[in-house]
């Protein structure tokens, strides 16, 4: 009897740690493993064109095959650079430049990255050999370069963008000793000044002929400033170490106008006339005073009358001194009163040089309103 007992309270209390244990697990988790509405396998794991489609960006770093640009031959050698720039090379996408090295030399290849993208780039010999190999490489903004010495044949420098974004890049391959010859040709009029810069770094500047053209800056530097003097023709050279030869041709014109070489001028708001005239001594001598006669014209050609004094004309003076071969711009308050002018005319000029030499110049030239 007692042995049915001990039976009976055994199973019971078997029966009430499972329900118990049941409750817990039922709540604690809070899922009904049973209902595939709130978790379905298939729906999750089981769509392979889902899966794929997460890894469509990944790009291997090393495949330079997927080509969507070719650039044309560039040729490089000791008196030629190359440099390309491109923005928003897709990801995956290769760039290809030709290089058709002239003779053979120490060149710089470099490149310059504008997206904080990644990328690999190469440059391949012909014979497929790698001379740069940079892979999953992140310029951060920064320049890469590298110095090699590149044989005489044909090369290949490839770019593949790694950005998701779009690569902008700049790709550059110039000659350590870079040797450059050439002549250039330009005009000027007297007593204008030209800035010229050949970028080729430290070098000595030569005039054939100071008398038409000066050189203003030091006879050692990477630029030089030149001024225009009489009539006349001009060289200016420029040499360097490496043994470039840069040959600048200068042909001058002095100012029929002389000494006027430009002006206009301005409206107030109350009609009053405003010169601005550009005066230029284009001589040997120190100019002491210039005097100017002018006149001003309506729309339709007409001289027109001083509202305040009934005059057709005014005078104008300056007073120097003007060195030789220079140039001043000078400005006037209202010397003129009239709403309808339109164009100013220097009718004449007179000329008082140092040592009280004096010029008459007939100028009958006009200028329009600013």
């Amino acid at each position: 009897m007692l042995k049915r007992i001990f039976i009976i309270l055994l199973s019971a209390l078997m029966c009430m740690t499972v329900g118990e244990k049941s409750v817990r697990a039922d709540y604690i988790g809070y899922y009904d493993y049973d209902d595939e509405s709130d978790y379905n396998d298939e729906d999750d794991y089981d769509d392979e064109d889902d899966y794929d489609d997460d890894y469509d960006d990944v790009v291997d770093y090393y495949d330079f095959s997927k080509v969507n640009k070719k650039y044309s031959k560039r040729k490089l050698s000791t008196d030629a650079k190359i440099k390309i720039k491109y923005k928003n090379l897709h990801m995956g996408k290769t760039h290809v430049l030709p290089i058709e090295v002239e003779k053979t030399g120490m060149y710089k290849i470099g490149f310059n990255d504008k997206t904080y993208g990644e990328c690999s780039f190469c440059l391949v010999k012909e014979s497929g050999e790698n001379l740069i190999e940079k892979y999953n490489y992140n310029f951060s903004f920064n320049n890469w370069s590298k110095k090699l010495k590149l044989s005489k044949g044909k090369y290949y420098l490839k770019i593949l963008s790694l950005c998701s974004i779009g690569l902008d890049y700049e790709a550059y391959a110039t000659p350590l000793k870079y040797v450059k010859k050439a002549t250039y040709k330009y005009q000027l009029s007297s007593c204008n000044v030209k800035k010229i810069r050949p970028r080729l770094g430290n070098g000595k500047w030569k005039t054939s002929n100071p008398q038409v053209i000066q050189i203003q800056t030091p006879k050692f530097s990477d630029k030089c400033i030149v001024r225009a003097r009489k009539n006349g023709k001009a060289v200016i050279t420029y040499t360097n170490n490496n043994g470039s030869k840069i040959r600048y041709v200068f042909s001058v014109k002095a100012s029929r106008t002389y000494p006027v070489d430009r002006g206009n001028f301005e409206m107030n708001s109350v009609g009053g006339l405003e010169p601005s005239i550009l005066i230029s001594n284009n001589s040997d001598m120190k100019i002491k005073y210039v005097e100017l006669k002018i006149s001003f014209y309506n729309a339709v050609g007409d001289k027109v009358v001083n509202d305040i004094n009934g005059k057709n004309y005014t005078n104008l003076k300056i007073t120097g001194p003007i060195k030789p071969w220079r140039f001043k711009w000078y400005y006037w308050d209202p010397v003129f009163y009239n709403t309808s002018a339109r164009k100013m005319k220097i009718e004449s000029a007179t000329i008082t040089y140092f040592g009280n030499k004096s010029k008459y110049i007939r100028v009958n030239k006009k200028y329009d309103m600013e």
